[in-house]
């Protein structure tokens, strides 16, 4: 008891008559109020539960405790006595806790060196915020230089950058702002695998797998079509603008620019090098037996060799407005070949040539054999027969007669004996037969042969559109089917105004105010 009081005496004696007070020490710091010296003890602070520490009355302002339950550590008072706020050490200023951090305005996370930030789990390293403000995952260097965020995958996770949205935005977003770029995308793809084997590979792909329809062809802001990939521009003006440029580098064969593909059934190609060694600005084909299962062949290579499954594919439909389409080559126009039929046109046919049918002879060639060209439409009919004492009745065939105009005057009769006779003669006629008669009222059965030449029916109402009966229509038709790629010369104009085709400068084209290709909120768009 006589020690303790003298212990007490003392340390009170120094609390009064000193500056700041040592313990083991004879000098403490002068910077300390209170300097403990030990090299084997420590100061313990009180400790205490949350409940306990938030229990304190009127807490001076650094107090300082040990919590022991829930997020344990060293707490002190960071408010006033009245307003305590208690404030984990190491969660403010320039440590960052693993729990979170009360940060009350923008905080810093990173060197003031010129070194890196390496991410690391598991004491591997996962990623870098590299010294010039790269930022890597997967990687710490830079895969292709330029790059500013990188993601490299791996045999655990292949897929590299992934983005997810439920909601009216995208998954994966990309914005070129600067209207001084020339080159490159704001999303852009590389394929570079060299791998052999069977590939559905692309440098960027899309996959719609909405299990709802589209409503409509054209991307507008009531309707629009599902659609794995679209292509949009929004520029109302400037040459050479496309929703969609594909380009092929292979100067392999089969290879083209763009492809579509209904089901293995029909086919078709934008800009394609065939395996005949030819190109094709458009190819359509198919490779079907049975309408809706693909994997086949064409069973037809010519003429005569119709599919014997059912088959639903054409190779080309063209629905025009004043025009349906036109071709046009250098060499040879167009060849076209058919089982049931070539061609078939519906509607006027003309031609500036006469027309022409290669007859093969006996020897391999051909012979031209050319048609009969008229001036007014006509049909005709043709026959054998012999008379009977003297004069024979000749009816017409029921189908000629209903492609005959029924004015008899407009109907033409030429008969010829094949033996002697004393001449014969059209007795009578009409328009469903005629009496053929002897002269001299003869009475022989003489054989004759006879045909007949006729207007059609319904020539009287057929006409013809005024400027194919100008001389210079078929100059402008040349220059309607012009090619593109001229750029020193200039093509024929050619539209419909409601009553007339013309060939002078069609109205302004106008955009589409419906047209929505859904442009970001915010995002820049063309002037």
């Amino acid at each position: 008891m006589k020690i303790l009081l003298t212990s007490l005496a003392c340390l009170c004696s120094s609390v009064v008559f000193t500056q700041n007070i040592g313990i083991n020490t004879n000098t403490p710091d002068a910077s300390a109020q209170l300097d403990i010296v030990s090299t084997n003890k420590g100061l313990l602070i009180p400790r205490m539960t949350e409940a306990q520490r938030l229990a304190i009355v009127n807490p001076a302002n650094t107090l300082k405790v040990y919590q022991t339950d829930g997020q344990r550590g060293f707490y002190f008072n960071d408010g006033s006595p009245g307003a305590p706020s208690w404030v984990l050490e190491g969660s403010i200023l320039y440590n960052w806790s693993i729990f979170g951090n009360p940060v009350l305005s923008a905080g810093t996370f990173g060197t003031t060196t010129n070194n890196h930030v390496n991410l690391i789990t598991n004491n591997l390293t996962r990623g870098r915020l590299s010294n010039l403000g790269e930022f890597f995952i997967g990687t710490i260097n830079t895969t292709i230089p330029g790059d500013l965020m990188a993601a490299v995958g791996n045999a655990t996770f292949p897929f590299a950058t992934n983005g997810y949205s439920s909601f009216n935005g995208s998954g994966v977003y990309g914005e070129i702002q600067s209207p001084s770029t020339t080159q490159f995308a704001a999303v852009q793809g590389e394929y570079n695998s060299t791998t052999a084997g069977i590939f559905n590979t692309a440098g960027v792909r899309g996959l719609n797998r909405s299990g709802i329809a589209g409503t409509g062809f054209r991307t507008q802001a009531a309707t629009g079509p599902r659609a794995g990939v679209i292509g949009n521009t929004t520029a109302t003006n400037g040459q050479y603008t496309f929703g969609l440029h594909g380009t092929m580098g292979s100067t392999d064969i089969r290879c083209g620019g763009v492809f579509g593909d209904d089901f293995g059934i029909a086919l078709g190609v934008i800009a394609y090098y065939a395996s005949n060694l030819v190109d094709y600005s458009v190819y359509g084909f198919g490779n079907a037996y049975q309408v809706g299962v693909p994997g086949g062949r064409m069973s037809g290579t010519g003429r005569g060799t119709a599919p014997a499954e059912p088959n639903t594919h054409i190779g080309l439909g063209i629905y025009g407005g004043v025009m349906g389409g036109w071709i046009k080559g250098m060499v040879y126009g167009a060849h076209v070949q058919g089982d049931r039929y070539s061609l078939y046109v519906d509607g006027k046919t003309y031609t500036n040539e006469p027309i022409t049918e290669l007859v093969p002879t006996a020897n391999g060639t051909r012979i031209p054999a050319y048609a009969i060209s008229s001036l007014q439409p006509e049909i005709y009919a043709r026959g054998k027969s012999s008379l009977n004492n003297g004069q024979q009745y000749i009816a017409f065939d029921p189908a000629f007669i209903e492609m005959l105009s029924t004015d008899p005057d407009g109907l033409m009769i030429t008969v010829s004996p094949n033996g002697n006779s004393k001449g014969l003669y059209i007795a009578s006629q009409d328009v469903k037969g005629f009496y053929v008669r002897e002269n001299d009222n003869g009475n022989s059965g003489t054989a004759f042969s006879w045909i007949a030449i006729g207007t059609r029916k319904g020539a009287d109402q057929i006409t013809h559109a005024p400027e194919l009966l100008q001389s210079g229509f078929d100059k402008k038709m040349n220059g309607v089917m012009f090619n593109e790629n001229n750029k020193t010369e200039k093509g024929q104009s050619i539209w419909w105004d409601g009553t007339q085709v013309r060939f002078d400068t069609p109205p302004a084209k106008k955009a589409d105010p419906n047209v929505n290709p859904v442009v970001r909120t915010g995002a820049k768009t063309s002037e």
